[in-house]
């Protein structure tokens, strides 16, 4: 007798599915080689983070989550980027059987769907992610906070301003397009000049 799932042999849906769980498997990996991103455990643990003085971003995760896994290891290079300037934590909101052991952070922060990136400045929800894996949409919501990332280049490589003492350079397209607005001005101006008074005949 040959087990079948959805009409096909186990051995082959195992086998078809295997390059998905090595890359899950190597992604755990690679997200176990740092552990910068501190683990809560408890809801006291949780409160504490957000006492900091830091920002603080917390991952939202659910066991077995494919989801999760593949993120971790971005969230992780986040928590080592911004290491010292940022508290990074993840929480485990909901168990295999999608069951929370912490219920009433789920029911405070409105978790469904994992997972969840949250962003807290003094101990406030101040931006939120939902399966979202961009690292640059992170990256930047902490930089305005605290500046680049360790490595990456910052606001110091943006042009400095010009001194207010110091005229503007005229450019040539805006005195083309100030010139056609003088223009259409003064052909819509009333005229001053007093009307002509018709020939005598």
């Amino acid at each position: 007798m040959t087990l079948t799932t959805h009409g096909r042999p186990v051995a082959a849906a195992l086998q078809s599915s295997l390059p998905l769980l090595l890359a899950v498997v190597l992604l755990l990996a690679a997200a176990g080689c740092n552990n910068n991103a501190v683990e809560l455990n408890t809801t006291a643990e949780f409160e504490k983070a957000l006492q900091s003085d830091k920002p603080v971003i917390i991952l939202f995760w659910k066991f077995g989550c494919a989801s999760c896994m593949f993120l971790e290891p971005g969230f992780e290079q986040l928590a080592t980027e911004y290491k010292g300037r940022v508290f990074a934590g993840r929480i485990m909101i909901m168990n295999l059987m999608f069951i929370s052991p912490f219920p009433e952070l789920q029911r405070k922060y409105e978790i469904g769907f994992v997972p969840v990136v949250i962003l807290f400045q003094d101990g406030q929800e101040k931006k939120r992610w939902t399966i979202e894996y961009s690292l640059a949409k992170y990256e930047k919501a902490l930089t305005e906070l605290v500046g680049p990332p360790d490595g990456k280049p910052g606001a110091a490589t943006q042009p400095a301003s010009r001194p207010a003492s110091q005229p503007a350079e005229p450019d040539e397209g805006d005195a083309m397009i100030e010139a056609a607005l003088k223009a259409g001005d003064a052909a819509q101006a009333p005229s001053t000049q007093p009307a002509t008074q018709p020939a005598n005949k």
